[in-house]
């Protein structure tokens, strides 16, 4: 059984923009092209940015959109799977639940100590 799975990590320093040219067909155009089943996102990067709309944590400054919503959007339409990931450190000892729900169904969960 072929299962093909992205991991699409990126971390982006908060003086530059991104995601200002997402095209969700080319990004559509590429999971198709590299025969992708599941791709892996992630709300937050090691920088503390967010990369979706959110009143609980800071959004990536140079961000204008809802970037994960999308990206999970364009893969569940082409029939892709998602993960979304949130990284767990032993020494945070507080933790918080997202207000937002992710457009997936799922919820986030992030420590204070990120921010």
């Amino acid at each position: 059984m072929r299962f093909r799975q992205i991991h699409l990590d990126f971390h982006n320093h908060g003086l530059v923009a991104i995601g200002g040219r997402f095209s969700r067909k080319q990004f559509q155009d590429m999971l198709k092209l590299g025969n992708v089943n599941s791709i892996t996102v992630f709300a937050k990067c090691f920088h503390g940015w967010a990369y979706y709309d959110t009143k609980q944590f800071d959004k990536h400054p140079g961000l204008r959109f809802d970037l994960l919503g999308e990206m999970i959007a364009a893969a569940h339409e082409i029939g892709v799977r998602t993960q979304k990931k949130c990284i767990w450190l032993p020494r945070w000892k507080k933790f918080v639940i997202c207000k937002r729900k992710a457009r997936s169904g799922i919820r986030c969960l992030f420590s204070t100590a990120t921010k």
